[in-house]
């Protein structure tokens, strides 16, 4: 995937994502439904956004360490898991990781806002 496809692709997402988190406001009344449009919304819209950044930066690491990307490591296509997510988050330097670590558990929920 090109950059400028890459690039559109998330401001689509975002874009999307925007667009559904003011339609949440028509939910307020109902808490629990609210709760569950939040989670289908991170599920659906926001780790795709997440997994394209982690990819990006796990990949522009590698450039900066020195280590060439293989063919094989384009991960454009991939939806990434839970674990795989940290698993990468812990693969980039010490402050980033931390950093990105923070980014996955507010995807899956683990942290209050």
């Amino acid at each position: 995937m090109s950059a400028s496809a890459s690039s559109l692709m998330l401001s689509e997402l975002f874009l999307d994502l925007l667009l559904h988190e003011r339609t949440l406001d028509l939910f307020e009344d109902d808490p629990s439904l609210c709760v569950i449009l939040h989670k289908h919304l991170l599920e659906t819209l926001a780790a795709p956004i997440v997994d394209k950044l982690i990819q990006t930066l796990v990949i522009d690491n590698k450039l900066k360490i020195g280590i060439k990307i293989e063919e094989g490591e384009n991960f454009d296509a991939e939806q990434l898991t839970s674990a795989n997510r940290i698993s990468l988050a812990k693969s980039l330097p010490d402050s980033l990781s931390a950093k990105v670590q923070v980014v996955v558990e507010a995807l899956e929920g683990k942290v209050s806002a």
